[in-house]
């Protein structure tokens, strides 16, 4: 009679490998089960921009981000392995901006996770990386999203409308005190 029988593999830091197969008495057979690397996939959802809600720009996430800088960024995101997600994954972010390094929490909620940050004001455009990563058990991921922060014109004009308005009041304070 036919018996069915079946192979299991495992290692850490592997995903499990199996095979099924069936064999007559005095029947053999070679088996070759190979065990791949375990990746946690990461995966960013959406962002929101100032309250509003930006979609990614393909299915694995983000090729970059642009915003204003000085605007808020919050940033969804899922883990999987496999194919199945990963609720409890830990995950951290971290945004390098021309000035600092700057880390950030990362907040779970029923399988997704978000972290807010504001991109620093340095009244000049620039250039930051967003880097996530996460782990669970042996499995890692990383994504690196590049952030385009361009000037913010409106925050500029008002500094330099304060500017003006402080020196107008010294060219008035200095008049008053010749007039003296």
């Amino acid at each position: 009679t036919v018996q069915v029988f079946e192979v299991n593999a495992s290692a850490p830091g592997y995903l499990n490998a199996s095979e099924t197969f069936s064999l007559s008495p005095n029947q053999t057979t070679l088996i070759t089960l190979t065990l791949q690397p375990e990746h946690l996939n990461i995966y960013v959802l959406g962002a929101k921009q100032n309250g509003l809600y930006i979609d990614p720009l393909n299915p694995s996430g983000y090729t970059s981000l642009v915003a204003v800088e000085g605007e808020n960024i919050t940033v969804y995101m899922a883990t999987y392995l496999e194919s199945t997600q990963i609720p409890n994954a830990t995950i951290k972010v971290q945004l390098v901006t021309p000035l600092n390094t700057t880390n950030y929490t990362v907040t779970p909620s029923n399988g997704i996770y978000k972290t807010s940050f504001n991109l620093p004001v340095l009244n000049v455009s620039y250039e930051a990386l967003l880097t996530i990563i996460a782990h669970y058990g042996s499995a890692n991921g990383t994504i690196i999203i590049p952030v385009i922060a361009q000037l913010n014109y409106t925050e500029l004009e008002n500094q330099m409308e304060n500017k003006i308005i402080s020196l107008n009041q010294n060219v008035s304070n200095l008049d008053n005190e010749v007039a003296q």
